[in-house]
């Protein structure tokens, strides 16, 4: 008999405002190889842009985590053997050996916000699984989950008390993600071959180094295409950022307060096409190569700089966008996950995303979560540059020190 085993992502940020500059060096934490996490970070940021490439399809808005995803799936190819596991390696372009770096990336970007410091920055990441009782795993397998992604194991009943069992992992994801992500997964996600069900979940508070004034905040005109237009609140800043731009696009970034040597030094890109209906052909270019030629022609200019407020929040099923990607026999019955419990009787189900994304003066605001279940510079001082974000863009959040994707996202309508 083919059997459950089921893996939930979950990701939140909220970013407010507040001023100070970044600095520091790569945090210090034990790798066991960072030649090897070097691999992992670019394979990540590559299933990024590919992802992207799958679900770009899907009409209006578009917001996912593909670091949260890529974690989830590498604490389930850590179980994965033989084909399956080449699966895993085309998709992520790097070995099932090495997906256990995850758990080091994630442990190089968590920033631990001071006591009571309400507005402290503020990047958590975790993960646990949950175990059918009865049901015994690997010693391998067990220890890897531990000791690499700092999971606990516990206990609950899919089989006899699915309810509870959805009731308490659902109160995982909302504590795990400050309350921003609740109710995830409904009964109709667990079943009575169920046996495992991973979760991840990553929460993230910043701020702005360059708040937005909330006095010139206007009502303007947004395009969304060439005919159509809406109103919208745009927001204004003036200051000098990291531009570039060329025919095809340009480019800005705007980063978050960094206040330590320790974690994340987040920075918002936005990629804003020439032309009003300029972004399906941006995306068509919207790769890992040319994301870093763009990236290397950023310098600091003094920009006035509009961009709207936005807002959004989806529910993505992966099972499609993966298959295409290559992994295929995961998700049917030759799939083989023996290193999870020392029989090849698992099998991925589904795999679903869940996002939320609100961008104003204060910040941004953002989650994601996902579930897959398987059964059985130097400094420009000439005139400021006018950048009005007025029409459809792409947008990530990227860890300036480990050049680690986080968020990926497409605003067609704010």
């Amino acid at each position: 008999m083919r059997f459950i085993l089921s893996v939930i992502l979950t990701g939140v940020i909220s970013l407010l405002a507040a001023q100070e500059q970044y600095a520091g060096k790569l945090s210090s934490v034990a790798l066991r190889d960072p030649d090897h996490l070097e691999v992992v970070i670019k394979g990540n940021n590559n299933f990024a842009f590919n992802l992207y490439q799958q679900l770009k399809s899907k009409k209006g808005n578009l917001f996912f985590s593909p670091y949260n995803i890529a974690e989830g799936f590498a604490m389930a190819s850590v179980g994965a053997q033989i084909t399956t596991a080449t699966e895993f390696e085309k998709v992520f372009q790097y070995g099932v050996a090495l997906a256990p770096l995850n758990g080091d990336l994630g442990e190089i970007l968590s920033v631990t916000p001071p006591v009571n410091n309400k507005t402290a920055n503020e990047l958590s990441i975790a993960a646990n699984a949950w175990i059918q009782k009865g049901v015994s795993l690997t010693a391998f397998y067990q220890q890897s989950i531990k000791q690499n992604f700092n999971s606990n194991l516990e206990q609950v009943d899919f089989i006899h008390e699915p309810l509870n069992a959805v009731k308490v992992i659902n109160q995982w994801i909302s504590t795990k993600t400050n309350g921003r992500i609740s109710q995830l997964i409904t009964s109709s996600d667990v079943s009575s071959n169920t046996r495992l069900m991973l979760t991840t979940a990553i929460y993230m508070k910043g701020s702005w180094q360059h708040p937005f004034e909330l006095k010139l905040t206007n009502k303007a005109t947004f395009h969304t295409n060439s005919k159509y237009s809406i109103s919208v609140e745009m927001m204004h800043a003036s200051e000098r950022f990291l531009y570039m731009s060329d025919p095809q696009v340009t480019m800005i970034e705007l980063p978050y307060v960094y206040q330590s040597d320790k974690g994340a030094a987040l920075a918002m890109q936005i990629l804003l096409p020439t032309s009003v209906d300029g972004l399906e052909k941006l995306e068509s270019q919207f790769n890992m190569a040319n994301w870093n030629v763009w990236s290397k022609k950023l310098s600091m200019k003094k920009v006035n700089l509009a961009m709207p407020r936005f807002r959004d929040e989806e529910k993505i099923d992966l099972n499609h966008a993966m298959n295409k990607l290559g992994l295929v026999q995961a998700f049917t019955d030759k799939a083989n996950f023996a290193g999870i419990t020392g029989e090849p009787d698992l099998h991925i189900s589904k795999a679903i995303h869940k996002t939320f994304i609100r961008v104003d003066e204060r910040g941004t605001e953002a989650a994601a979560a996902t579930v897959i279940g398987m059964n059985t510079t130097s400094i420009d001082v000439s005139e400021p540059i006018e950048m009005v974000v007025d029409h459809p863009f792409l947008f990530l959040i990227v860890d300036k020190k480990t050049n680690s994707i986080v968020f990926v996202g497409r605003i067609s309508q704010p």
